[in-house]
C-alpha cells in the first residue's frame, strides 16, 4: 500500500474524504456557491410553491437556525 493507504490525518480522523466533517464542509461550500446572489426569501417562496417544502417544515428550519446561531454566537 502508498503512503496514504489507510493512514489516519492528524487527530485520528480518517483521511480526506472519509471524515464526515469534510464531507459537511465539502457540502457546504457548494450550498454557498450555488446560493451566491440569490435572496433567500425568494428561494424559500419558491420551494413552497413547487411543494417540494411546506410550512412546517420551514418553521422546523427556523427555529433549528435559530438554535445555531446562538451557539455560533457564544463561539465567537
Amino acid at each position: 500500500m502508498g503512503m496514504m493507504g489507510n493512514k489516519q490525518a492528524q487527530g485520528g480522523l480518517p483521511a480526506q474524504g472519509g471524515n464526515k466533517f469534510t464531507q459537511m464542509m465539502n457540502e457546504f461550500k457548494r450550498f454557498r456557491q450555488e446560493m451566491q446572489g440569490v435572496n433567500p426569501q425568494d428561494k424559500m417562496n419558491e420551494l413552497l410553491r413547487s411543494g417540494k417544502v411546506n410550512q412546517q417544515q420551514i418553521e422546523q428550519a427556523n427555529q433549528m437556525a435559530q438554535m445555531a446561531q446562538g451557539l455560533f454566537k457564544g463561539m465567537f
